[in-house]
């Protein structure tokens, strides 16, 4: 039996066998383009997930990916342009720290038309995770630059709301003990307290629900404390008392307080204690309150006297003319009252 080609393929049968061959070589050439192949390193895999619920160290991974394309059309890809997306469940945690082993999927990514994915490596991903979770009334504190000029500190600060929540991983949280506000300027030109909105400083991966807060800054002059031991204890009388004091007074300690630049210019002589016999009309012993004074020092204070009362024992008084060259009765120089007032 002898094998007769149709007549549509006899008719004109060597420009049709030329073209069959030329089309099976275009094939077999653009087969052989189609299966060049090219990797692109470090593309991101972006991560969508719950922030409300779920707390990540990083926001997106870096995977291989092997692409497969025509060659000329993988000249013109960079890795921006290869873009995967992966979904990391909320109930994929649990309180303090824990992972999520991520799979990877071809499926998952998104390139170019006329490209398509081979391979994706790791094709497995292990993404550290935590759950947010919120810490109620974190105290706030105020930081400062700068320093007063010499002689003044500060008083007080106060700061309002003192106290605010985070919300935050669970294993970030118990290390959070306080919040820092950006700093509070102090200069050489402030003597008297002031008022400010200071932002607290955030933390990585932290919410603060309350962003800024009022700050109060009180400023005083710097004071300081000094005591006195064994001071000679004056006596304060008339000069036609009828009476003298006829024992020795025992010493006292007096501790006072007071702007620093007066108090470094007192000393011992500065500080007189001395008992009021004005009072007394007849001889005998009496409980008298020992009184201070401090040489007019403006702004000290008497913080203790020790003993602050004394028994003071008088006789009658010899008024009889002194000699040319006797010192004047201590009664005569002894001050008024004490609290620091001159007599």
């Amino acid at each position: 039996m002898k094998l007769r080609l149709p007549r549509f393929i006899r008719a004109d049968f060597f420009r049709k066998f030329i073209a069959v061959v030329f089309a099976v070589l275009l094939w077999f050439y653009v087969s052989g383009q189609m299966r060049e192949t090219e990797t692109f390193r470090g593309v991101p895999v972006i991560l969508n997930y719950d922030s409300g619920v779920v707390s990540l160290e990083r926001e997106t991974v870096a995977v291989d990916v092997v692409l497969r394309g025509a060659k000329n059309r993988l000249l013109r890809v960079t890795p921006a342009d290869v873009h995967l997306e992966a979904r990391i469940p909320s109930e994929a945690v649990d309180r303090g720290m824990s992972f999520y082993d991520l799979a990877v999927l071809p499926e998952m990514a998104s390139v170019p038309t006329g490209l398509s994915v081979v391979e994706i490596s790791p094709a497995k991903v292990r993404i550290p995770l935590d759950r947010m979770e919120t810490r109620t009334e974190v105290p706030v504190r105020v930081r400062f630059s700068g320093a007063l000029r010499e002689g003044y500190k500060i008083a007080s600060v106060s700061v309002v709301p003192s106290k605010i929540d985070v919300t935050g991983p669970g294993k970030l949280l118990p290390d959070i003990t306080e919040l820092l506000t950006e700093p509070v300027p102090l200069d050489d030109t402030l003597s008297a307290g002031f008022e400010m909105e200071a932002r607290v400083l955030g933390i990585p991966r932290v919410k603060l629900h309350v962003g800024t807060v009022h700050v109060r800054v009180e400023i005083a002059k710097q004071t300081m404390q000094q005591t006195y031991r064994d001071l000679p204890v004056f006596v304060l009388a008339g000069a036609s008392s009828p009476v003298a004091v006829a024992a020795p007074l025992p010493p006292v300690s007096v501790t006072v307080q007071g702007p620093q630049d007066v108090m470094e210019t007192l000393d011992g002589f500065s500080v007189r204690p001395f008992v009021d016999i004005s009072g007394m009309k007849a001889p005998g012993t009496s409980r008298r309150a020992v009184q201070v004074w401090c040489g007019g020092a403006a702004g000290v204070i008497v913080e203790s006297i020790q003993p602050s009362v004394v028994d003071v024992t008088v006789a009658p008084a010899d008024h009889g003319p002194a000699p040319a060259d006797a010192k004047p009765a201590a009664a005569k120089d002894a001050p008024a009252n004490g609290g620091g007032k001159k007599p």
